[in-house]
């Protein structure tokens, strides 16, 4: 359901995250049921997030800081923060963007971490994720989009 994409270009890697057809079809579904889709979205956003976060690996903190504007731009805590490298960690910082919109229709978030080696990071040159990071986090991401939206569909409600 989630599209990802790795990508290069310009001299550099990026990995993008982009949640636009669990966008649409929880849109769709939330009109049907009363939903807050934008909160859903906001949720899945933040737990992505987070587990990209967790599972990139660290030496001076530059490829995990640049998922950090994302919690920003949710207004969700930021963790806190790792590495070594406090010029590596704010370079990171730089090279990842989030487009938040959750306003309207059509709530969507998009993640962009361009730090130059966060390819090789995802396919295993690092011995803390040899089997990647950003594709495992996706697949559970892929598996708990159900369980959220029926998750929040029911919530308050009593059986």
């Amino acid at each position: 359901m989630a599209r990802r994409a790795i990508t290069s270009g310009k001299g550099f890697y990026q990995i993008r995250v982009e949640l636009d057809k669990f966008r649409k079809i929880t849109a769709r579904a939330a009109r049907q049921v009363g939903v807050n889709a934008a909160e859903v979205v906001r949720d899945i956003a933040i737990d992505t997030l987070e587990q990209l976060y967790d599972g990139t690996p660290v030496d001076k903190g530059q490829a995990s800081a640049g998922w950090l504007d994302g919690f920003r731009k949710l207004n969700a805590p930021e963790p806190p923060l790792k590495g070594t490298d406090a010029q590596k960690v704010a370079q990171g910082r730089r090279q990842g963007v989030a487009v938040v919109n959750l306003e309207g229709k059509r709530p969507s978030v998009t993640f962009t971490n361009a730090v130059p080696h966060i390819v090789p990071l995802e396919f295993g040159h690092s011995g803390q994720a040899p089997n990647g990071f950003f594709r495992r986090t996706m697949a559970r991401t892929r598996r708990a989009l159900g369980r959220r939206f029926v998750k929040q569909v029911f919530k308050g409600v009593r059986i």
